[in-house]
């Protein structure tokens, strides 16, 4: 199983709203849009960042707050 961070990234990419990815994935909306805002600002493209593993992307995405599986 993907971790949910590569979940919502994917999610994202294909152009689901937050809102959506949110209900599907049974994430806050504040979460989600926690890590869209994180990705938005890494300025690393969606292929970049799909590519590496997830305990890579858990890292990349933490900034020290509790990290979601």
């Amino acid at each position: 199983m993907h971790c949910k961070i590569t979940q919502i990234l994917r999610l994202y990419s294909h152009g689901i709203g937050i809102k959506c990815i949110s209900r599907m994935l049974e994430l806050s909306r504040n979460t989600v849009r926690r890590y869209v805002r994180q990705y938005q600002e890494m300025g690393k493209s969606m292929d970049e960042l799909l590519k590496l593993g997830e305990e890579h992307l858990r890292e990349l995405f933490s900034y020290g707050e509790e990290k979601i599986k």
